[in-house]
């Protein structure tokens, strides 16, 4: 029997080959190389470079930043975000996002938009459809059928679950497929994927917009969004909010829109601010306003 010694010493060094030392190299580069881009094309979303919390959260410093009106109210640093991940994005425990979600096919490239608005459209038909049934079940079958007239066109397949009360629906080409949901009326749900790519990028372009704009003011809410790098209007925000909190203040009851008109003593003022006011007095009310 031959001892591993023996067949070591029969190595050749002659058989030796730095070719494919480096073919195997390549090899194992191009590996990696096509992975990183699988990767990067299918959880680019993940890639995020500010700190993310252990617990999924994102919180950003503030400091001298723009001010930040959530919901009728001034919201001091550090701010938060929670809700990574899930149907709803918030920003010191407020809703920011999907609340001014842009037109999707905004950003895309001329082919790409064109397909998503005719999807877009076809659903608002087949909604419109649904609700001119007797009952839900007739309605669900009529928005499937208002689908189906799109096969092999714009639809791939359309898979309706009555009793499940789902419908899913694949589009011919590179568009994600959709689920349908009818318990509460029909509302789209968005692929998990094209969710956590579009709140990573509203909280990056936050970040960077607040960091950019130090004089400026940053306004969301139901009734009043606004960006603005403007120093006017950041001194006349604080004039509104100021009153606003006076009046709060001074009352032990809910402020009402009269009580914030006399208080700023400018009609003009008050129906330039109309939706910022009601923001504040509506979740006042709630008990629900930052402070």
């Amino acid at each position: 029997m031959t001892s591993p010694m023996n067949n070591f010493a029969r190595f050749d060094p002659q058989q030796f080959s730095w070719k494919r030392v480096f073919l195997l190299v390549a090899a194992v580069q191009l590996v990696l190389i096509v992975t990183l881009v699988v990767y990067w094309r299918f959880f680019r979303a993940e890639f995020f470079p500010y700190p993310i919390n252990e617990d999924g959260t994102v919180t950003v410093a503030g400091g001298d930043q723009p001010l930040l009106i959530g919901y009728g109210a001034q919201i001091p640093p550090p701010w938060t975000f929670t809700g990574v991940g899930t149907d709803t994005l918030y920003l010191a425990g407020l809703p920011f996002e999907p609340m001014r979600r842009p037109d999707p096919a905004d950003a895309l490239p001329m082919p790409l938009s064109d397909r998503l608005r005719t999807v877009q459209l076809l659903l608002e038909a087949a909604e419109d459809a649904y609700q001119t049934a007797d009952d839900k079940q007739e309605g669900m079958r009529r928005f499937a059928a208002e689908l189906e007239k799109s096969m092999g066109t714009v639809m791939e397949m359309v898979a309706l679950d009555v009793p499940g009360e789902t419908l899913v629906c694949r589009f011919v080409g590179d568009l994600p497929e959709i689920t349908v949901n009818f318990v509460h009326e029909p509302h789209w749900i968005e692929p998990r994927e094209a969710l956590r790519h579009r709140q990573f990028d509203a909280m990056r372009v936050f970040i960077e917009w607040m960091a950019a704009t130090p004089d400026g003011v940053f306004g969301f809410g139901e009734h009043y969004i606004l960006v603005s790098d403007n120093p006017d209007a950041r001194a006349e925000h604080l004039r509104v909010l100021q009153a606003l909190r006076g009046v709060s203040a001074g009352l032990r009851r809910v402020p009402t829109p009269d009580d914030v008109r006399h208080a700023l003593a400018d009609d003009t003022l008050c129906a330039k601010y109309d939706g910022l006011i009601r923001d504040y007095l509506s979740f006042r009310a709630a008990g629900t306003a930052v402070r």
